[in-house]
């Protein structure tokens, strides 16, 4: 009986957090403050397999394991791109990339 009262209640617990919490948002390209000579950016990165991500306001398409690619084409200066996941209970995550795009000579 203490077994199924501690399994029951670690559900429960796993449930609300996931309810609770934003889903999780790890993005490897392109990195913060990043100098690059071409304007075609590639934006990689993962989340919850659950979620919805948006790229500057564009949704982009998971993979089975959560994982997502975009490419943007950006102006020469200084860019912002704004990732943004949303989990299935409206929950957001959102990371920033400030990244400088060099004049082409």
């Amino acid at each position: 009986v203490l077994v199924f009262l501690i399994l029951f209640f670690g559900y429960l617990f796993l449930q609300y957090n996931s309810y609770t919490s934003p889903p999780s948002l790890i993005i490897t390209k392109p990195l913060e403050g990043e100098s690059l000579i071409t304007n075609k950016i590639q934006v990689t990165g993962k989340t919850e397999t659950d979620a919805v991500v948006s790229v500057n306001n564009q949704k982009v398409a998971l993979s089975a394991n959560g994982e997502f690619t975009t490419t943007l084409l950006l102006s020469p200066g200084v860019n912002s791109i704004i990732i943004e996941s949303t989990s299935k209970y409206g929950k957001k995550k959102t990371l920033t990339r400030t990244i400088q795009i060099q004049e082409s000579q």
